[in-house]
């Protein structure tokens, strides 16, 4: 599933900036400053780099697992930069591609912060708290992100899981998730995928 693009255009956009991607042809590039010059490596000469044809690979996501979390009080206060909203999430259950119930957001200990500048786009910082089902452990996550308020935010997200746990992999892997609002919104689903490659 490709979904790094969305998520690299509502990123550039919101910095106002025209994310363009080229193919890199040239064995090097140089840049002279004064009187010194320097060669950059393109990644194709990178050992660390996965070229194909020269370009480099797009990332690609698995599905992990998705819920509905409910609607809920919004506490929020206007800054000099816009409206800061604060949402506590009281709950929520989640579940894999098979409809398989695998976790729960533990009650009282994940909320969202966000900012909503005139721009037309919202910065969300949230924080969860997830229960396994399977092994009874706990995973805290950090989740950044930008979008649009109502509609659709991206977001990245850092997890913390016991070492224990049957997820343990997890430390350390990249993952991206996205809030979609429901069109009444009395919720938002929030949907996790993990790099797979």
């Amino acid at each position: 599933m490709h979904i790094s693009s969305l998520f690299t255009t509502l990123v550039f956009s919101s910095l106002g900036h025209v994310a363009v991607a080229a193919n890199i042809t040239s064995s090097t590039t140089s840049s002279t400053t004064g009187t010194s010059t320097s060669t950059i490596p393109t990644p194709s000469q990178t050992s660390n780099s996965s070229p194909i044809n020269g370009t480099m690979v797009a990332p690609t996501f698995d599905f992990l697992f998705a819920g509905k979390i409910p609607g809920t009080t919004r506490y929020s206060v206007e800054g000099p930069y816009g409206r800061r909203d604060a949402v506590p999430f009281t709950g929520a259950t989640f579940f894999d591609g098979n409809g398989t119930e695998v976790a729960t957001i533990v009650q009282h200990s994940s909320s969202s912060h966000s900012l909503h500048p005139d721009n037309g786009f919202t910065y969300s910082d949230s924080v969860f708290t997830f229960h396994f089902e399977d092994d009874q452990s706990y995973v805290f996550v950090k989740a950044y992100g930008v979008g649009i308020l109502g509609t659709r935010i991206m977001l990245y997200l850092q997890m913390e899981i016991d070492g224990n746990s049957t997820r343990k992999d997890f430390n350390g892997q990249f993952f991206v998730g996205e809030f979609l609002y429901s069109p009444e919104e009395s919720g938002r689903t929030l949907a996790i995928f993990k790099q797979n490659n």
